[in-house]
């Protein structure tokens, strides 16, 4: 026979087990936000497209940004054998001479990706547009937690997308 306080015990653990399960559950999905991330990874992937350029005009929100801030162009970014081989400003055709610093953070398609999980794990604020065809990443907007899209902080553009014949040189 089951006292009381036996009976009680049991219902406490189960109603603790069961809140515990529902808390690792929630802890271990994914987001949307990656899951259609890893989606058009996938997709990109699939692709297995090596050599190619991509404009990046990579934008920050802020009153008075520096001046010497390496993202105050566009960059066209070429790519070969899956990696950044030049990268040149846009409107210019300078080489960029930080080739390290910020932009090895997003210097190929991959690394676009790579980007947006990160930020992710930064701001719940992001939206993401990725290119129907191919999947890579064509808009990364982030905005502080609490505002709207339109008070973005970081925005990431990407395109002029073009596979690079084996040919060229």
């Amino acid at each position: 026979m089951m006292t009381k306080f036996k009976a009680r015990t049991l219902t406490i653990t189960a109603i603790m087990w069961l809140i515990v399960t529902v808390f690792c559950m929630a802890c271990s999905s994914e987001s949307p936000l990656l899951k259609e991330n890893k989606r058009n990874e996938e997709l990109w992937l699939r692709q297995n497209i090596a050599d190619y350029r991509y404009t990046l005009d990579w934008r920050l929100n802020v009153t008075n940004p520096p001046d010497d801030d390496p993202r105050k162009e566009p960059v066209t970014i070429e790519v070969r054998e899956g990696s950044a081989f030049s990268l040149t400003y846009a409107g210019s055709g300078t080489q960029v001479s930080d080739r390290s610093g910020i932009f090895s953070e997003v210097d190929d398609i991959g690394k676009l990706f790579f980007y947006i999980r990160q930020i992710s794990r930064q701001s719940d604020s992001i939206t993401v547009q990725y290119d129907e065809t191919l999947g890579y990443p064509t808009d990364i907007r982030q905005w502080p937690s609490g505002e709207g899209p339109d008070s973005w902080i970081i925005w990431l553009r990407v395109f002029d997308f073009e596979v690079i014949d084996h040919e060229e040189p």
